[in-house]
């Protein structure tokens, strides 16, 4: 589980595995909570914390197609599974800007 801070509080709602977190320690922790405070936050900051959150709505939007599906509306289901890897793509763009910044 991810400790409690401003960016993970949806992670246990979203059924966010910390351990399997591209910002994992590696020991199960997630390493969410190392962004600067808003005043001292850089892009490449803002991307970071962006690229974090996107990763837990993936999950989030994964999880609705799998209630949408129990609930009988796989037409919905099927329009939203088809958006997750876009969504995803997205979401790589923002990750390889902000390792791009970093250089």
């Amino acid at each position: 589980m991810c400790e409690e801070n401003r960016i993970t509080s949806d992670c246990e709602s979203a059924g966010h595995d910390c351990s399997q977190c591209a910002s994992s320690d590696g020991n199960g922790g997630c390493a969410h909570g190392n962004i600067p405070e808003p005043g001292e936050r850089t892009m490449t900051d803002y991307l970071e914390l962006t690229y974090r959150q996107n990763q837990v709505i993936a999950l989030k939007l994964d999880a609705y197609v799998k209630d949408l599906e129990k609930a009988g509306r796989v037409d919905v289901a099927d329009k939203l599974r088809k958006a997750i890897p876009e969504f995803e793509k997205g979401n790589m763009l923002i990750g390889i800007a902000k390792d791009m910044l970093k250089q």
